[in-house]
């Protein structure tokens, strides 16, 4: 069930994906949120940044670093929200660093991951 608050973090990806789209990147947009507190927000920019790998998704969990360790360490709730379904480096990186939710607009029929099977991988995935 989406709650107020999770609809406002999606509009705030939103937003960010329009700027994203607007410096020229793929437009996708995503905020990190701990227990309902909005912690980051940002947009994808593997094209300006000049490497694919910038998704919004992955450059919001590696700066939150310390923080979402503690967060989780803490039992806080950890949330991500997308305006596109994280693809499969995305997905791992949210499992690794124990984000409990992800909440996106669009699903991404190409390479989208969020469907996977968490059963069928490695124990360490099935953990977190």
């Amino acid at each position: 069930m989406i709650s107020p608050f999770d609809n406002l973090c999606l509009e705030k990806a939103l937003e960010e994906a329009e700027k994203s789209l607007e410096s020229g990147n793929f437009p996708v947009g995503a905020v990190l949120s701990f227990d309902k507190q909005i912690f980051s927000q940002g947009g994808n920019y593997g094209e300006s940044g000049q490497n694919y790998v910038f998704h919004a998704e992955t450059k919001l969990l590696i700066e939150a670093g310390p923080q979402l360790l503690s967060a989780s360490k803490a039992g806080k709730v950890i949330s991500l929200f997308s305006t596109w379904e994280p693809c499969l480096m995305c997905l791992g990186i949210a499992v690794m660093n124990k984000v409990n939710r992800i909440i996106y607009i669009q699903k991404d029929p190409h390479s989208g991951s969020c469907g996977i099977d968490r059963s069928s991988l490695g124990v360490r995935y099935q953990e977190n």
